[in-house]
């Protein structure tokens, strides 16, 4: 198989075919992250258990997050946008929304989430929200 027949098989994915490969990239996700949550050792990891344990779930928030974004989308929202708007919409809601579940628990494990914390986290989402939103006009 000639490598740019790969790309094309890839650029040219159907809703289907995207809705299919994401659904199970989710639950194997969610199957590696419970995986790792039950089989590893904190206290005897060298520190790849806690790499894996970041990457499966900011990677199983991701999916689940991109395809319940989408599937609303499709149900609730009435614009007659191209899917792969929605899909890009969606996809980078679910890295954002990873990210801040991440950046949360990493904090917490360091122990330095408190009140004050999450007010100027939230308060920076906030920020750069709205920074975002002016680019647009």
């Amino acid at each position: 198989m000639d490598p740019f027949d790969l790309l094309f098989i890839v650029i040219h994915m159907t809703l289907k075919q995207y809705l299919l490969i994401m659904t199970l990239a989710t639950v194997l996700c969610w199957v590696s992250w419970f995986f790792v949550l039950f089989n590893v050792d904190p206290f005897r990891d060298t520190g790849i258990g806690f790499i894996f344990f970041y990457i499966t779930l900011f990677l199983s928030v991701l999916g689940t997050v991109a395809l319940i974004t989408f599937l609303l989308s499709l149900l609730f929202l009435r614009q007659k946008l191209p899917m792969y708007k929605y899909v890009h919409k969606t996809f980078v809601l679910g890295f954002t929304t990873s990210c801040i579940v991440l950046a949360l628990l990493y904090l917490q494990s360091k122990a330095v989430l408190n009140t004050w914390n999450i007010i100027i986290f939230f308060g920076i989402l906030i920020f750069l929200s709205l920074f975002k939103l002016s680019l647009h006009f």
